[in-house]
């Protein structure tokens, strides 16, 4: 996955990662999920960290969605799927979504 991450951004596609905080993860090893987004911010791909991070999607290039169940940056599980759907319109409805997660939470902290 990471090699893919790179090469789009390498290629000028802007790729923003939004995931879970791993110090609000219930399961999974903390420090390995840190380990790898250090990796991936390594490689110029933007990671943004949430405590309510649930829904498991990936917009590229503000028309490309691939959302189901299986978590980009996890382990595989046997009850893993993807759809991968081509529209602005669905993506520019789940970022949507998304910055309206990210802004409660930040009212929050505040």
């Amino acid at each position: 996955m990471l090699s893919l991450l790179a090469a789009s951004q390498e290629s000028g596609v802007n790729v923003t990662v939004v995931t879970q905080n791993p110090d609000a993860a219930l399961y999974d090893n903390s420090d390995e999920l840190w380990m790898l987004i250090q990796l991936i911010r390594h490689s110029g791909v933007e990671v943004i960290l949430t405590d309510s991070a649930s829904e498991h999607y990936a917009v590229m290039d503000g028309k490309l969605v691939w959302y189901g169940g299986m978590n980009p940056l996890g382990r595989e599980d046997a009850w893993d799927n993807l759809i991968r759907v081509d529209s602005i319109q669905a993506a520019a409805e789940l970022l949507e979504m998304t910055q309206e997660v990210w802004q409660k939470e930040m009212v929050t902290a505040d």
